[in-house]
């Protein structure tokens, strides 16, 4: 009796379905516009197929207007479909709805106005879903979409996403255009993005339609990538509200415009935030760690401006550093709260003297001892590390000696708990990481890489340097040297300092320590010439002479990005090349040098050699 019930059941059911008229799309002709797209089987023709996997499924009604729109009961893309409409959908009758499996892919190519009853609240767009829209109507209705792409290559129409949108399951992708896609409701903007955000082209714009509303908050799971167009937030309400949720979320600017006015960056408590590329924080805005295990890290080669509030008193801020380059806090006016870590990559190569500086302030020589080792005298009870000399390896420079030598001016830091002094340079013996305690007793000529991390608020603002250097006439050739720093997590120009008379009484010439080398490359501050380079990299010290009283500031104004400072070079990068005929030879090198200039000489033998055609080209990360 219970078999005899269940056949019965079956039965019934098939029959249901085979009273529905239900049309199928082909591969030939998946378009609303072509008769010949629509069957009772997958061709067109015959009855219902078997299996319905990967099909366009409309159901019951399929008419089109002379007012461009489509009207059907239900529209169903399943797993692996595709359907281009170039006209709009209405959705008809009792019990419509729209489906997008996860796969299924809808292309939409109407320039006119979607039908009133589109997307109505009937809409089930799976997370791996994607509507595209080739021509972009002025209006998409609310729905929770999947991915959302808009991709309009030959039109400057505009877009907006209008109602109460309020989820985009997956990724909103503006992929090319040159017009603009708006978010914006009638009331306060709220909308939760699980995936990522990606500009292509055209212009993302963070907008208020109405000009009315109060409130834009956009809930990012995934990550901003501008590759292309303008991201940006206009209108007449309060910021807008970039609040990143995910596990490692990035901002990153390749190219394109980052327009950063009205719009605050958030990571919020417990997930950490990539800043890649040049930015921003515009006049009035800010970034925040939300919470004390949120973490915001600035990609090495990155420089970050802020001209509004970064507030770190929670979390981590981290300026990183590697091979790569070393990120920057340049020039800014705005509010810094809280603390940072600001690192310094330093490859491995030969053990050196480098001079160094502090980048934050209050800082102490443990901001340097927690990274490496430090010895001096009286070793672990001045709060060094202990060797069998317990020679010192940390000294700062004085020149106020009777002794005629300059080299009488090093003198040693006594005791770890010393304040290192802003805009004070130190010669630091860097042997290698902390972590292995060898490098304090072997006699090896080399040091492995390692990394310099400081910890506190960023030096701003104009930084005097009264009281730091000075000048003790009477002491032969050591009158007037003074080791300084570069007081910022920034390079500056050294140059600017000297052509806009930033310090009184002082020399043109500028003297860094090669660390490839171990020895002095200068820069002329007034010719622009010399053996190194003009930036002042950051945490380095320098030597400059002043013939008379020091005085003056170093200026926010000043600082420069700078990727890859020589200074911390683990050797300079060059390619040797020798040309030569039957009675004939040279040869060239290229080398990278920030100082290096387009130069070539028609009396020169390569290019009596190759004739005019000559070219030479290198390519170099």
């Amino acid at each position: 009796m219970k078999q005899l019930k269940y056949s019965l059941l079956v039965l019934f059911w098939l029959n249901l379905a085979q009273a529905q008229t239900t049309y199928y799309s082909n591969d030939l002709y998946a378009d609303f516009n072509d008769i010949r797209g629509w069957g009772l089987n997958a061709d067109g023709t015959g009855s219902n197929p078997a299996l319905l996997s990967n099909q366009v499924i409309l159901v019951q009604k399929h008419t089109k207007s002379t007012s461009n729109i489509c009207t059907i009961r239900a529209l169903h893309i399943q797993t692996g479909a595709k359907l281009e409409a170039s006209h709009s959908i209405y959705l008809d009758g009792t019990g419509k709805y729209f489906r997008i499996d996860s796969g299924g892919t809808y292309v939409h190519n109407h320039a006119i106005s979607l039908g009133a009853a589109l997307f109505s609240g009937t809409e089930n767009f799976a997370s791996g879903s994607t509507c595209e829209f080739r021509l972009w109507p002025p209006t998409l209705p609310a729905a929770d979409w999947g991915n959302l792409v808009f991709n309009n290559p030959q039109s400057s129409s505009n877009c907006q996403l209008g109602g109460f949108t309020s989820l985009i399951k997956n990724n909103l992708v503006v992929q090319s255009g040159n017009g603009i896609i708006s978010l914006s409701g009638n009331g306060n903007l709220s909308i939760q993005i699980n995936g990522n955000i990606e500009v292509l082209g055209g212009v993302l714009d963070i907008a208020n339609g109405q000009g009315i509303q109060a409130n834009r908050t956009v809930n990012l799971m995934g990550s901003i990538y501008l590759k292309g167009g303008t991201l940006r937030c206009t209108g007449s309400s309060n910021k807008a509200w970039l609040h990143f949720g995910g596990s490692l979320d990035t901002l990153e600017i390749q190219q394109g415009i980052w327009n950063g006015q009205n719009i605050n960056l958030m990571c919020m408590n417990g997930n950490q935030l990539c800043l890649k590329g040049n930015i921003e924080i515009s006049a009035g805005c800010s970034l925040a760690l939300g919470g004390a295990t949120s973490k915001v890290w600035i990609h090495p080669g990155t420089e970050l401006r802020n001209q509004g509030v970064i507030d770190a008193r929670q979390g981590n801020l981290v300026f990183e550093s590697n091979a790569t380059g070393t990120s920057s806090y340049g020039e800014s006016s705005g509010s810094f709260l809280g603390m940072g870590t600001f690192k310094q990559w330093i490859p491995a190569g030969f053990k050196r003297f480098r001079f160094l500086s502090s980048p934050v302030q209050n800082a102490d020589f443990w901001q340097l001892q927690d990274d490496i080792h430090v010895t001096g005298q009286g070793g672990p009870s001045n709060g060094f590390d202990s060797t069998p000399t317990n020679n010192p390896s940390l000294f700062f420079y004085t020149e106020s000696v009777v002794n005629p030598s300059p080299n009488i001016g090093w003198q040693p830091v006594t005791h770890i708990n010393q304040a290192m002094q802003s805009a004070k340079g130190y010669r630091v013996l860097v042997r290698g990481p902390r972590s292995n305690n060898q490098l304090l007793y072997n006699n090896s000529p080399v040091q492995p890489e390692c990394t310099l991390s400081f910890f506190g608020p960023p030096h701003t603002g104009n930084i005097p340097i009264n009281g730091i250097a000075s000048y003790t006439p009477g002491n032969g050739a050591a009158d007037g040297w003074n080791l300084l720093g570069n007081p910022y997590p920034s390079a500056i120009n050294w140059e600017e300092m000297i052509q806009q008379d930033d310090f009184d009484s002082v020399y043109p010439y500028l003297y860094l320590r090669d660390a490839q080398s171990g020895n002095y490359v200068a820069w002329n501050g007034l010719t622009g010439m010399g053996t190194g380079s003009p930036l002042i990299p950051a945490y380095s010290g320098f030597l400059v002479q002043f013939f008379g009283t020091p005085s003056g500031s170093f200026k926010e104004a000043r600082k420069q990005q700078q990727i890859n400072p020589g200074i911390f070079k683990k050797k300079t990068q060059s390619i040797k090349l020798k040309i030569s005929s039957t009675d004939l030879s040279d040869l060239v090198q290229l080398a990278w040098l920030d100082s290096g200039a387009l130069y070539s000489d028609n009396r020169e033998d390569i290019p009596k050699l190759l004739a005019a055609s000559t070219m030479m080209a290198t390519k170099n990360e």
